[in-house]
């Protein structure tokens, strides 16, 4: 669909774009003819609101005109959702020529010298035209097309000052707010000739400059006869027009001094003529220069002054430069130190970790190694940290829910725990990371590994440049219906945060991986890069489900389970199609954007929102937080 519509810039404050492009639409276009859409039928023809949605990628015009516009109708349109918009602006059309309209009171065969003075004179415009204008006189006749330029306030003149086309032809037109639009096209086989549009010195010096090579040349030269054949081009009547038209001029007005003088300076285009005023320029230029020097000796001193000072000030600033050059080597090698010194900080606070858990009597897993199929595994990180309740039975859901349920009563876990409980069924499901950020984030992925993995839960505090996830299915390998678990703190100190990404997707398809990966940050904005690394994946604040401290006591008696793996494995994803488009149509209104289809985000909100109300702001708050990182990302840069 082509239509006709003026851009305008409506204003979202306390976003993140402030201003956005939307425009009006008037008119639609059907076989090359403008119709004018009236209010009444622009729910009918732009459902569902009368909008068409604009993406980002249209940039803010320097000011707002009347165009033609191609629209698309959009995949995601939902006749059911009131802010749905059937068509969004896909480009501006450019293969078809849209004219502006100014009807002239005149009629061209019995007034044409009336139409003429008009337009040699300024013409009033209540807004700025578009760049092509058509003039059109009573008697169906069509002057143009032709540019305007401004002048001041709404006056404006033609940017054409010699001859213009006139053509024989109806024009299809429309009114809009005062303005006529056409999209005729100009049929060369309707053109009839021109109007002299040129003013008046533009006609008296084209007309003596035809006389003056008719002087220099002779009746009977070469040339002259050649510009003979103009008499029968299709052009000579207007020139013979304008020749009358410069005799009555130079009849009619009264020439001064100055005006003859004007005359006689075509003698100034003779080349000896101009070698003389050369050379007398240069002269008087070099005396005019001694004389000023010597009359504003005291300026020119001032000047030199000047100029001194700023040569000097260029020089301290290269000095400058180089200080900051030489400060900059200094502040890396600092830099350096500080990298040094920050790995063994790093590692005493892994040490120190290892002796939180022999306080609460966990026992530490040495180094080891054991021959297997001839080859040597890779050593385990003394930080790795086993934690084993043996004869273990596998626990249903239910079983396993009613457990939890013992347990967070006893950390003092309060609302939202089924956030948790759902989490860890999404990141067994899909083979996702669990991630926990927040000082408390440590304690809560010991509560979620005893609760589920008791048998096979191991937790990491990794040294900095020794951590491998080769280690991890070392450690934790796959067992069938029993849920294995990892808990590795503070990834991103170490070399290992840059595999993440990898060792996840691996998790997805090795039986050897880890079937549950929890991760734990202490200060999130710290882990920023390493947590986006992971995609759509909810990230869990301790500070939201906690009610108190964890005690380290709390801890000794809690309740132990493991879940059987192949219930969680069997889970169906429920339908959550109403709560997702809910969501994102209040997303949208956030943030002030569209963002792209996610079916990594719809297969989580099938598990996380599987009981949520979609009208409870509250609730929309709480999922939008949990995925926050991931939703950001999702913004459309080329929105359809």
């Amino acid at each position: 669909m082509i239509i006709l519509g003026k851009t305008k810039t409506l204003f979202f404050p306390n976003t993140d774009k402030i201003e956005r492009l939307a425009i009006d639409v008037v008119a639609t276009l059907t076989e090359n003819v403008l119709i004018p859409l009236h209010d009444e039928f622009l729910q009918q023809v732009l459902p569902n609101n009368g909008k068409v949605f604009v993406p980002n990628y249209f940039t803010m015009p320097e000011e707002h005109q009347y165009k033609l516009w191609e629209l698309e109708e959009s995949h995601e349109y939902t006749p059911s959702v009131p802010t749905s918009r059937k068509y969004f602006l896909k480009k501006e059309v450019l293969d078809i020529q849209l004219y502006e309209v100014i009807t002239l009171e005149e009629n061209f065969e019995t007034e044409k010298r009336a139409i003429e003075t008009k337009l040699r004179n300024s013409i009033t415009c209540k807004g700025k035209p578009l760049p092509h204008v058509l003039f059109t006189s009573k008697d169906g006749y069509v002057i143009g097309p032709v540019k305007l330029k401004h002048i001041f306030d709404e006056a404006y003149t033609l940017v054409e000052d010699n001859y213009v086309q006139v053509y024989k032809m109806d024009v299809e037109q429309i009114m809009i707010k005062n303005r006529k639009f056409a999209t005729t096209d100009i049929n060369e086989g309707n053109f009839v000739g021109f109007i002299d549009v040129a003013d008046d010195e533009r006609a008296v010096r084209d007309s003596l400059k035809i006389l003056k090579e008719q002087y220099d040349f002779g009746d009977l030269s070469r040339k002259v006869t050649a510009r003979l054949s103009e008499i029968y081009t299709e052009k000579s009547g207007e020139i013979g027009e304008r020749l009358i038209r410069a005799q009555q001029i130079i009849q009619t007005k009264t020439f001064s001094e100055e005006t003859e003088k004007f005359f006689r300076s075509q003698l100034l285009d003779l080349p000896y003529v101009q070698q003389v005023i050369a050379d007398q320029t240069d002269e008087a230029f070099e005396k005019l220069l001694i004389e000023f020097k010597e009359k504003h000796r005291k300026l020119v001193n001032e000047i030199e002054k000047v100029e001194q000072e700023l040569e000097e000030k260029n020089l301290e600033l290269f000095r400058t430069e180089e200080v900051l050059e030489q400060k900059s080597i200094l502040l890396n090698t600092v830099e350096e130190r500080f990298s040094a010194k920050l790995t063994q900080l790093e590692k005493e606070f892994a040490d120190a970790y290892v002796e939180y858990f022999l306080r609460q009597g966990i026992n530490i897993q040495k180094p080891i190694s054991q021959n297997q199929h001839s080859q040597q595994i890779t050593e385990i990180s003394s930080a790795c940290v086993k934690v084993v309740a043996k004869n273990q039975h596998l626990a249903t859901l239910k079983e396993t829910y009613e457990i939890f349920h013992a347990n967070r009563k006893l950390l003092h876990i309060r609302d939202r725990y089924e956030t948790i409980h759902k989490a860890v069924l999404g990141a067994i499901l899909f083979r996702n990371p669990l991630v926990f950020e927040g000082s408390q984030s440590f304690e809560l992925a010991q509560f979620i590994g005893r609760t589920y993995s008791a048998n096979n839960f191991f937790s990491v505090v990794p040294e900095v440049n020794k951590f491998s996830f080769a280690n991890l299915e070392h450690l934790a390998p796959y067992t069938e219906d029993i849920l294995s678990s990892v808990h590795v703190h503070n990834l991103h100190y170490t070399q290992g945060e840059f595999a993440l990404k990898s060792y996840v997707e691996l998790m997805k398809w090795s039986d050897k991986a880890t079937q549950l990966l929890i991760l734990t940050f202490d200060n999130v904005e710290e882990a920023r890069d390493c947590i986006n690394s992971l995609g759509c994946t909810p990230i869990l604040n301790a500070g939201d489900y906690l009610n108190y401290m964890i005690l380290p006591s709390r801890f000794k008696k809690m309740n132990f389970s493991q879940i059987d793996l192949s219930e969680v494995e069997d889970l169906e994803l429920t339908d959550c199609s109403t709560f997702n488009t809910e969501f994102e149509a209040w997303a949208e209104e956030k943030l002030g954007y569209r963002f792209e289809q996610s079916f990594a985000l719809d297969n989580w909100l099938s598990i996380i929102a599987s009981d949520l109300d979609g009208s409870n702001n509250k609730e929309l708050e709480h999922v939008y937080k949990l995925f926050e990182h991931y939703i950001t990302s999702l913004k459309r840069d080329d929105e359809s």
